[in-house]
Parts: structure tokens; C-alpha cells; sequence
């Protein structure tokens, strides 16, 4: 199955998904996998505190009316990670487009303090939106990100997160979901406040099963989850991500000294919407921490 039409209608179709009202989008039947991209805002979530989540930046289009694309992770003063086909969006004949701009330290992802301007970016050379695998990009900021209090960069985990590991996920979700009705799919507003989730991850094998499961009741065609360079999570029916916040960082705890920091162990990239009990999936960061250290090393 080629999903290369289908992958470019879902990156054209996002830019009209995101922002602070609902959408009507007719639903081509045989362009399910369109919506897999649209599928990462968090749907259930709860409001989360005041600076629980230094390190996520939210990526914002529109220059009189912002709108919420996808989100990321500050890696370090002058890298953020995110997904390739987040990056894909917002790539334009001259670079990326002029409005594009991250929010940081600010659990509001409309706030005018703390923008950040990139200049240019490096997706995954082997990032294949056919298949949606290798998912991964780093945008590289035009001035130094500043950590404070609000804002702090995040470690990368390099180990391989089995199932069972509990996490949390963080962005501007859609705590409403969508609604399908007469072949047209509805995007509900999204919320200004940034929502949080702690979904459990999955064991490969597991995920692959349920995946499958749900495209089959659903009966839609899904990308093969590759478990080298993926990971899921799943939480419950009513929980999950939903229509947006790709590139946003799925993160795990880990003891240092007897002290938990957070550590990122995926970044958001494809799954069934909206909290229908099926699995969400991630790129595995500890499978291109290599890459991901190779560019900071040429960009700082």
C-alpha cells in the first residue's frame, strides 16, 4: 500500500485542523490514513499545572491570528525536536515560513512572551512520509534559547522503553475529540490551557496486535508499527491523542542521585483518533540518538 497521496493530503488537510475553532472536513473513504497525522492531540487529559512541562514549546503559525500546529521539545539553546512531518508543513520554496514561531515557558499557546524564530531545519534523511517511519526533525532557532524556572531543556533517553513504563504527554488537545456525522468529520476548538495525560506503554507486540485490531474494525488501512523505531502507549477508552499536537514529547521519569528528572523517551507521530481504545504511536528517540547528537553537535 502506498500512502504517499494520502500522507500529502494529511499535511496540507492539518494546517486547516489546528487552531481555536472547529472544522468540517469531508472524510474520503479511501484516504483513511489521512487522518493519522490529525490524530495526536490529547483527547481526556486533565489541565496541567503551572510549569509542569519546561521543556515542551508549542509551534505556531499566522501573524495576525495565531494558530497551533504541532508541538516539540527544547533540546538545547539552539535545538528543537519534533516531528519531520510537522516540519514538512512548514516548509515553504524559500524555507520555512516567516510566521512560524514557538511558544516556550507559557502553558498558553496563544502567549506573546517568550516566541522563538527559527531559521532553517534537518529532518530525518531517511524520514519516509509513504510509510510514515523515521519521523523525526530538529528545527534550529535564529537566536539562544534561555533556560529559567519555565523553560528547560530536556534529556534524551537512550534506552529501549519496554511495555509497562509509565508516562506522561503534554500539549493544547482537543480534550472534546472529533465527531463524524453524514461522511463529515468535525474538528471541536482547541483549548488554550495546555492538557496532560499519563498513558502506560505498551509492549511491542501488543501494540501491534490491537493495532491491527482497530484498523480492522474501523477499516482503515494503518502503517506496520515497527517496534526498532517505534513505540506506543495506550491509556483507556476516552484517553488518548487527537487531531493535532504531533511532534510533542512523550516523557518517562528516571533516578538520578536519587532525584527524578524527566527524560524524553518518543515523540508524537501517527495513530487511530480520537481516544477510541486503540494505540497511539511514537517515534522511539533512543533509536536516533545518534542522529539527533550528530546535528546538535554541527548546530551549537
Amino acid at each position: 500500500m502506498n500512502y504517499a497521496v494520502k500522507s500529502l493530503l494529511l499535511i496540507n488537510l492539518s494546517i486547516l485542523a489546528y487552531g481555536t475553532y472547529g472544522l468540517a472536513i469531508p472524510v474520503n473513504t479511501e484516504s483513511n490514513v489521512n487522518r493519522l497525522f490529525r490524530s495526536t492531540r490529547i483527547h481526556g487529559g486533565v489541565t496541567a499545572p503551572e510549569g509542569s512541562a519546561p521543556y515542551l514549546l508549542a509551534l505556531v503559525i499566522g501573524v495576525n491570528i495565531g494558530q497551533m500546529v504541532c508541538g516539540g521539545s527544547i533540546l538545547s539553546s539552539r535545538c528543537v525536536l519534533t516531528a519531520a512531518h510537522c516540519i514538512d508543513v512548514f516548509k515553504t520554496i524559500h524555507g520555512l515560513t516567516s510566521s512560524l514561531r514557538g511558544v516556550a515557558g507559557s502553558n498558553q499557546w496563544a502567549s506573546t512572551e517568550n516566541n522563538i524564530r527559527f531559521i532553517s531545519h534537518i529532518n530525518h534523511p531517511d524520514w519516509d512520509r509513504n510509510l510514515i517511519k523515521n519521523d523525526i526533525g530538529v528545527l534550529i532557532t535564529e537566536g539562544h534559547i534561555v533556560e529559567t524556572h519555565l523553560i528547560r531543556f530536556i534529556a534524551l533517553s537512550s534506552e529501549y522503553i519496554p511495555g509497562g513504563v509509565a508516562t506522561s504527554l503534554a500539549g493544547w488537545g482537543n480534550v472534546n475529540g472529533t465527531r463524524e456525522e453524514d461522511g463529515v468529520m468535525t474538528l471541536n476548538p482547541t483549548p488554550h490551557n495546555l492538557q496532560q495525560l499519563f498513558p502506560t506503554t505498551l509492549d511491542p507486540r501488543e501494540c501491534i496486535k490491537q493495532m491491527k485490531a482497530a484498523a480492522h474494525k474501523l477499516g482503515w488501512v494503518v502503517p506496520h508499527v515497527d517496534p526498532a523505531v517505534e513505540i506506543c502507549t495506550l491509556h483507556s477508552v476516552g484517553h488518548g491523542a487527537c487531531n493535532g499536537d504531533s511532534g510533542s514529547p512523550l516523557v518517562a521519569s528516571r533516578l538520578q542521585l536519587g532525584i527524578a528528572s524527566a527524560v524524553q523517551v518518543g515523540v508524537v507521530s501517527w495513530g487511530v483518533p480520537c481516544g477510541r481504545g486503540a494505540p497511539d504511536v511514537y517515534v522511539r528517540v533512543s533509536a536516533f540518538l545518534d542522529w539527533v547528537f550528530d546535528v546538535m553537535s554541527r548546530i551549537e
